[in-house]
């Protein structure tokens, strides 16, 4: 897995933490 896939992941897993995982959830694939 390439930085950028490890990035998203974190990212995916901070939104998911906070409030609308559904927002992370369309928002990782675009990642």
């Amino acid at each position: 897995m390439q930085t950028r896939a490890v990035q998203g992941m974190l990212d995916f897993d901070y939104v998911c933490s906070r409030d609308e995982p559904s927002v992370a959830a369309m928002v990782y694939p675009f990642t």
